[in-house]
């Protein structure tokens, strides 16, 4: 018997294994579960730091911070996973995910189910999935700094509270760092990310999680590499990301539960390689969209 105030440990729950809340130890198949408190005593800031350390997982990032990073599960090619933050779908047409600038903010756990999963979240999601949690903080602000070599700088703030009927929780990041290469390696990185709760009644949960992030990488390489002059001193890519995720669950008895999840996903992402006499013969400019709505009940 545990006496009333001895604090009592539960079986972690987690719902990408089976869209369902399930205990861990009923999930059949291969979950790994990072928590908020691991992620913050690891110290990191990149997602991609965390996913090193999980079994059956090879990270692959090209040149320095903000070069396009990949992930391959169990040999499976870099574009058999799914990435899903909060329940919203994160892959781009084709279904190969950067990481390069996703990075830990406002992130309270990860799970990350290995193997093939779709049955459940479709044909991008035959190694594994990976779902970034936003979770509700506790009452009060916080502020971080951070930096280190390649004049690397990190500022980290947040602030949360609310009360038994509603919850807010607000993340700030950014990020800047010149890179390991002499000139034009630049990369900056600003995420935001924050989610709100509110229930009206007692068998009413309503949630909306909303993550946004802005990059620029600067990237000196032409057809020679990034060691051997002519290097490009003005070639550049950018990305936004905007995540939105509205949820509601209705509880009208125990036996009952109806969930309805709406998702917004939208992507824009632009290379300029300006002219430049030294190394190009003329000037190259891509731009790129993408948005999707979806719904989930």
């Amino acid at each position: 018997m545990f006496a009333a105030d001895e604090p009592v440990e539960l079986e972690p729950i987690i719902v990408t294994a089976t869209r369902l809340e399930t205990p861990l130890d009923q999930v059949p198949a291969s979950v790994s579960v990072v928590e908020g408190e691991d992620i913050e005593r690891a110290q990191v800031t990149d997602t991609l730091e965390v996913l090193r350390d999980i079994p059956g997982f090879t990270i692959v990032q090209i040149g320095s911070r903000g070069g396009t990073t990949s992930l391959f599960a169990r040999g499976g090619e870099s574009d058999f996973n799914q990435v899903l933050i909060d329940g919203v779908k994160a892959n781009p047409a084709g279904g190969l995910f950067d990481f390069s600038d996703l990075t830990t903010e406002g992130v309270d756990r990860i799970e990350i189910v290995r193997g093939p999963q779709s049955a459940l979240y479709g044909s991008d999601a035959i190694s594994s999935v990976v779902q970034l949690r936003r979770g509700a903080g506790p009452l009060g602000a916080r502020f971080g700094f951070a930096g280190g070599e390649f004049e690397t700088f990190e500022e980290h703030a947040g602030i949360s509270g609310g009360t038994e009927r509603y919850g807010y929780t607000v993340d700030v990041g950014r990020i800047d760092t010149d890179g390991i290469l002499d000139f034009n390696n630049r990369y900056g990185n600003t995420t935001v990310a924050s989610r709100f709760d509110w229930s009206p009644i007692e068998t009413l949960d309503l949630t909306a999680t909303v993550r946004f992030n802005d990059s620029r990488f600067e990237f000196p390489a032409v057809d020679s590499g990034d060691r051997f002059p002519p290097l490009d001193p003005n070639q550049f890519s950018e990305r936004d990301r905007l995540i939105v995720g509205p949820r509601a669950v209705w509880n009208p008895y125990p036996w009952w539960r109806h969930a309805l999840q709406l998702g917004l996903y939208r992507e824009d992402f632009s290379f300029d390689d300006p002219f430049d006499p030294v190394v190009d013969f003329g000037s190259f400019v891509s731009d790129t969209t993408e948005e999707r709505r979806k719904r989930r009940a």
